[in-house]
């Protein structure tokens, strides 16, 4: 190492130990006054950031609030996260030189590539919030353009989602209730329809019950009018069959009458006939 690099490294050394430490941070670095200070706006920035988050929440552009302020918020908040690691990965190089001792090209070069480190790490962080927007699908229709660029969106989105998934679960269970009275009551609508519906056929049971008796009483009536019938024709008959059988008697008495009368009546002409022929021989 040459004696420019060792005079620089032992000048940081030397302003290393002039500045008070104040406290040990988990990397294993000292922090300075001067490193406080230069901590110190990035930490008011973030609140500020928090803070405006929750009044843009709180109080929307439609009740009023001047609108030309959100892309100027939405822009200081946006150049804070790239600022605070800007901050933080020169403190740690800031170390890193006074620990190795690299000359001052070196540790310029290192810087600028830190730069250009912090200036990703911050689009990963948009965009890591820009996914969070996505995943979380938090309302972005009040105001897009801050939600995008402001650096606490990901702790609002976060409070935001989880208050839209309990309202969400609310509304789910507040649907699984209702869904459940209206299953309650189709159920019951339903067992009153087959209570009804056994009714009725109980009802035409019985109804079919009382004809089918009421029809066997008329059968047994009409069995007993044709029985009766049946005994008048029988009797009917057998007054017709002795009448039938009376009826050739008589009509032999009375043929026999009629020949005993032609008989008589033929003994009379020869008789008469006889006396006349005595009559005439005389």
């Amino acid at each position: 190492m040459d004696g420019r690099t060792a005079g620089w490294a032992s000048e940081g050394s030397h302003g290393h130990s002039l500045e008070p430490s104040l406290l040990p941070t988990l990397l294993g670095l000292h922090i300075t006054a001067w490193d406080a200070l230069r901590l110190f706006p990035c930490l008011l920035w973030s609140l500020l950031a928090i803070v405006c988050a929750v009044v843009f929440l709180q109080y929307p552009i439609v009740h009023g609030r001047p609108a030309h302020l959100l892309p100027m918020l939405g822009a200081l908040q946006s150049a804070m996260p790239s600022f605070m690691c800007s901050c933080l990965i020169l403190m740690y190089h800031r170390e890193r030189i006074l620990l190795f001792g690299l000359p001052r090209e070196t540790a310029k070069s290192f810087s600028g590539f830190y730069c250009i480190l912090s200036a990703l790490g911050c689009l990963v962080y948009l965009t890591l919030l820009m996914t969070t927007v996505f995943v979380f699908q938090v309302d972005r229709t009040e105001e897009p353009a801050y939600f995008f660029l402001s650096s606490s969106w990901l702790l609002v989105t976060i409070l935001c989602s989880q208050q839209q998934q309990q309202k969400q679960q609310q509304q789910q269970q507040e649907q699984l209730q209702q869904l459940q009275l209206r299953q309650q009551e189709q159920l019951e609508r339903l067992l009153l329809q087959r209570q009804q519906q056994q009714l009725q056929k109980e009802q035409k049971q019985h109804q079919e019950v009382l004809q089918q008796e009421v029809l066997q009483q008329d059968m047994l009536l009409l069995q007993q009018q044709l029985q009766k019938e049946q005994q008048q024709q029988e009797e009917l008959l057998h007054q017709e069959l002795l009448q039938y059988e009376m009826l050739p008697q008589e009509q032999q008495q009375q043929e026999l009458q009629e020949l005993l009368l032609q008989q008589q009546q033929q003994q009379q002409q020869q008789q008469l006939q006889q006396q006349q022929q005595q009559q005439q021989q005389r």
